[in-house]
């Protein structure tokens, strides 16, 4: 197993309802977590303004809702293109 405990730019902010709030730098990102089955008060203002939320679907799978992130930015989360889903890369790239 590793541990990350020097990793500076991550963060588990918090967890509810089969959700985890996480903090990727200087965003924040809602994903699913089957482990979490406690359902307590969502009080960090960033359950209501994250910068992307995944929604998982009832087929499996899911997809990415993102707001308020600028036009270049890498997010390395999971899944990845090789799930099955397209990456959009700027046609420079």
């Amino acid at each position: 197993m590793w541990l990350a405990d020097q990793w500076k730019d991550y963060e588990v902010l918090d967890t509810s309802n089969g959700e985890k709030l996480e903090r990727w730098g200087d965003y924040f990102l809602v994903r699913p977590d089957p482990q979490v089955l406690w359902d307590t008060p969502k009080k960090l203002r960033q359950w209501k303004k994250p910068n992307g939320h995944y929604h998982r679907s009832h087929k499996g799978g899911g997809q990415w809702e993102f707001f308020d992130l600028p036009k270049t930015c890498l997010l390395y989360t999971s899944p990845s293109p090789r799930d099955g889903l397209l990456s959009r890369m700027p046609s420079s790239a």
